[in-house]
């Protein structure tokens, strides 16, 4: 079995791990373990506490196909580009429509929504882009509560890319960088989906 292979096991393993703690767990089960205080998971997503530490995972079970899709582009000096925030959008969404989400059907509702932020630096003969999407989504503090009608809005999903364009591939490496971390989403959406449509078969 290759690298590859094994790593991707060991994350569909500790996804059906996280799972199970996340809707069956009794709460204060972590309290009553001894784990080292050393978070080394340093994404959004979900830890659970084991014998052997905290560890961490993405967790998209159960969410919404109705995810929105904004593009931010910034940089430090003026010109047109080669590509639109428009553009940028229409390729984020077709890969997302091959697993079902269809962000034009959310309606007013401003979460979740998945948002792409590229941070442009020109360089001699090309660009340093930074590229980073994330899912943002409500969730609820023990800390505050609110009013009808506010919530905080967190990030609970990203990935990032760092890249060195020349200038005439410019274009074609940003697209091709936003739908790579756009796939990404997708493929861990798409593997939880099917998780939550397997479960609901068998009860």
């Amino acid at each position: 079995m290759t690298k590859t292979k094994n790593r991707t096991l060991q994350r569909v393993l500790l996804a059906f791990l996280l799972i199970g703690s996340a809707i069956g767990a009794e709460e204060g089960d972590a309290q009553d373990l001894e784990v080292r205080d050393e978070v080394t998971f340093l994404s959004p997503g979900v830890i659970a506490a084991r014998q052997e530490g905290w560890i961490g995972s993405d967790h998209l079970y159960n969410l919404t196909a109705d995810i929105g899709i904004t593009i931010e582009i910034l940089r430090t000096t003026e010109g047109e580009l080669p590509f639109s925030a428009d553009d940028l959008k229409k390729a984020v969404s077709s890969v997302f429509e091959k697993v079902n989400i269809y962000p034009e059907t959310k309606g007013y509702r401003p979460l979740p929504y998945f948002h792409i932020l590229i941070m442009i630096q020109p360089i001699s003969n090309g660009y340093v882009v930074f590229l980073e999407g994330r899912l943002f989504e409500p969730v609820e503090l023990e800390r505050v509560v609110f009013r009808s009608g506010t919530t905080f809005q967190a990030i609970t999903w990203e990935r990032q890319n760092l890249i060195v364009s020349p200038k005439d591939k410019f274009k074609e490496t940003v697209t091709d960088s936003v739908v790579d971390i756009a796939k990404q989403f997708a493929d861990r959406f798409d593997f939880f989906e099917t998780l939550r449509l397997r479960e609901q078969t068998e009860k």
